[in-house]
């Protein structure tokens, strides 16, 4: 891991194993470039140059035709010595011109080879029952809509009432197994860690962890949305990471909506203190407080921060949506994901708003008849 510490933009770019994190991060690759930017934080720059122009050539056709290329390097080069800014400023883009060339092709292979692996924060599409995946590949199914899983031992797991062995993977001592909990649409589950911490794992989610915290560091990847409960340890702090952003805690309360068809990413702090990171690009983490809310605009990239109701965020775990003045899109999308429904309105709910309490122990008719009465709408419900 040393060498890292010498490389340039060049460097990282045409590393194959950086290019295959980049493209199509997985479990592995994410946690050993996470420890690298820990380890130099002096890379940063460097490190995020290289994803930029990782990402920049993904829209550059693979194949540049010749004559191109010398046309583009005849105007790169033509200067009079002259001009010496001139040519400090196109040498500069000489080289990231020739960066692009010579890697352009290696991360079209890469974006090949990864097009059909499963992405860290993807959650497995057309499935209908709760899994546990292990990390040897097995799976346990779960045939019901809640459930309750307890990391007992390294080896041993226990779901509602059954106690499971685990075949370990990785014996390596400074290393963990992985366990992925996937939640379609219409199951939830209660998780708690091998340190005692628990995770309410919301319908529609998929949460990674190890099956004993090793090292510095307790750490989890959510895609979905889940209500933390941590154990306090100052000395070893707990990090749960999204696709688009970092939450580190010591011992907390909050909840993490991120869900990949959202236009956000949003953390909402119960108790305690938690510091944000977006992915190493805020110039320094972001602090919340109990009752404010971090909100990432993933298409605009703005982060917004405001003080909230929490009970709003985290009444799901009991069984409820509380809304205030709510847009009733973003209330049919959470009826349609804990019910696993499809909702359709007949008319245009654009600008309308919902107050009030909706109680998912009832049937979705039910829910759906409560909503429609606080908010006159025609709605058809399509059962999946």
């Amino acid at each position: 891991m040393r060498k890292y510490f010498k490389y340039s933009i060049e460097d990282f770019a045409t590393d194959s194993y950086f290019i295959k994190w980049v493209l199509s991060p997985d479990i592995e690759s994410a946690m050993f470039w996470e420890k690298v930017k820990k380890e130099y934080p002096g890379q940063h720059e460097n490190m995020e140059g290289a994803i930029t122009l990782i990402k920049s050539i993904q829209a550059v056709e693979p194949d540049i035709p010749q004559e191109k290329i010398e046309k583009i390097k005849a105007g790169v080069f033509s200067t009079s010595l002259k001009k010496k800014r001139k040519l400090h400023y196109r040498l500069g883009w000489a080289a990231i011109f020739i960066v692009l060339i010579g890697v352009s092709g290696l991360i079209y292979q890469m974006i090949n080879i990864q097009k059909n692996n499963s992405a860290i924060f993807d959650v497995p599409a057309n499935i209908n029952e709760a899994q546990i995946i292990f990390a040897d590949g097995s799976k346990k199914s779960i045939d019901c809509e809640s459930s309750q899983i307890i990391q007992e031992t390294p080896g041993t797991i226990i779901v509602n009432s059954d106690t499971l062995t685990i075949a370990r993977k990785d014996t390596k001592k400074n290393s963990a197994d992985l366990i992925t909990v996937v939640m379609p649409y219409g199951k939830q589950t209660y998780l708690q860690l091998s340190d005692s911490s628990i995770i309410h794992i919301n319908s529609g989610s998929k949460v990674t962890y190890p099956v004993e915290f090793v090292g510095a560091e307790r750490e989890v990847f959510l895609s979905g949305e889940a209500y933390f409960q941590i154990k306090t340890n100052k000395q070893i702090p707990f990090i749960v990471h999204t696709a688009d952003m970092d939450i580190r805690v010591t011992g907390t309360e909050f909840n993490v909506s991120a869900y990949s068809d959202d236009s956000f990413t949003q953390t909402v702090l119960v108790s305690g203190v938690v510091a944000v990171d977006r992915k190493n690009l805020f110039k320094r983490n972001i602090e919340l407080k109990p009752g404010e809310s971090l909100s990432l605009n993933k298409i605009s990239g703005e982060v917004f921060k405001q003080h909230v109701n929490t009970d709003q965020y985290i009444s799901w775990i009991y069984g409820y949506i509380i809304c205030d003045k709510e847009p009733v899109s973003g209330v049919i999308k959470k009826i349609e994901r804990f019910y696993n429904c499809k909702i359709a309105c007949k008319e245009s709910i654009s600008g309308i708003t919902f107050s009030g309490k909706l109680d998912l122990k009832e049937d979705v008719e039910n829910v759906v008849d409560a909503l429609s009465f606080a908010s006159p709408m025609d709605i058809e419900i399509n059962k999946k």
